[in-house]
């Protein structure tokens, strides 16, 4: 059975959800660590403090602009926004745990749709990100993940996306359910959750940022790897040799470039610039003259900061 809670204003529904543990489209892709922006252990860092997510102004500019971006897809498209459908409300599925549910932004009437059934999900995307359905590169997958969990929550077979994207156009996909991909997005989130939320484990750092956040300072001594870090050494190892090559061979371009220069500035070839030459004033402040000099007043305004950098070291002679 599906259930529908429907919340009086964004303060009742932000109290709700800082409240308890949920699973829905707005976390789904952090846990399944489709997130570029937080990992799945930043965000369980985040979660165990109880620290409530900060609002930032993208986040208010979403919600401002949604009403404006639903009508300009009606425009768009030529489709009908359900202006019920605005209300702000969660669902929950029976088939799921209590902890997984969806607030979807609006629906759709599904008349002039093509789909059969119960009415379509729109999700609605203000982004700085250029868009472009035909390059899959440019749409994250978080945002894939999230309709689909909707719609299985839901019971829908379809979504829109409408997006005001970083070129100021509206960008919309009509995404069909993926029984199976929703299946198993679910029963990773599930899993997740039993694991790391419930059972309290501590999710694997999968980057440098990860690793500072549980050690962010290093004490002398050495961890020894398996041959699982081989591969990943190697080819490090590679990459790096070949981005050395490629630099230096930039380099002495950039100097044979520079000698066909006069006085004037700028290089153009067939009316187009390609290189500009200019004249740069450059101010530096001596520190260690300041330092010197005024002691004290560098002592009082002189501020630390500590962070792990990573050095990739190359192999000894004796193990090429």
């Amino acid at each position: 059975m599906i259930r529908k809670e429907v919340f009086k204003s964004r303060a009742e529904w932000l109290e709700y959800r800082n409240g308890q543990f949920m699973v829905g489209g707005s976390n789904i892709g952090t846990i399944l660590g489709l997130n570029p922006y937080e990992t799945p252990l930043a965000y369980w860092l985040r979660v165990k403090s109880g620290e409530e997510e900060t609002p930032k102004s993208a986040l208010y500019r979403g919600q401002f602009m949604e009403d404006g971006i639903a009508r300009w897809f009606e425009q768009e498209t030529g489709l009908k926004v359900v202006k019920k459908s605005g209300e702000i409300s969660v669902f929950h599925n029976d088939k799921y745990p209590e902890y997984i549910q969806v607030a979807p932004d609006r629906e759709i009437f599904s008349k002039d749709t093509g789909i059969s059934g119960p009415r379509p999900i729109l999700e609605i995307k203000d982004t700085r990100l250029i868009v472009d359905f035909d390059d899959d590169s440019t749409v994250p997958d978080e945002w894939f993940a999230q309709v689909q969990l909707q719609m299985a929550v839901m019971e829908r077979p379809a979504a829109y996306l409408a997006i005001n994207d970083g070129s100021k156009q509206m960008k919309t996909r009509l995404i069909h359910y993926d029984a199976d991909f929703s299946a198993e997005i679910i029963r990773q989130a599930c899993e997740w959750v039993e694991r790391h939320i419930i059972g309290g484990e501590q999710p694997a750092p999968i980057n440098g940022k990860d690793v500072q956040l549980i050690a962010p300072v290093s004490v002398p001594g050495v961890k020894k790897v398996g041959h699982e870090a081989r591969s990943l050494y190697e080819k490090a190892l590679i990459y790096k040799r070949a981005a050395d090559e490629a630099n230096a061979k930039f380099e002495a371009l950039k100097c044979q470039i520079a000698a066909l220069f006069d006085d004037r500035d700028t290089l153009e070839l067939d009316g187009a610039p390609i290189a500009t030459y200019k004249t740069v004033l450059s101010k530096r402040f001596d520190a260690n003259r300041f330092a010197k000099d005024h002691p004290e007043l560098y002592g009082k305004y002189m501020s630390k900061t500590t962070y792990r950098r990573l050095d990739i070291l190359k192999k000894r002679k004796n193990e090429q």
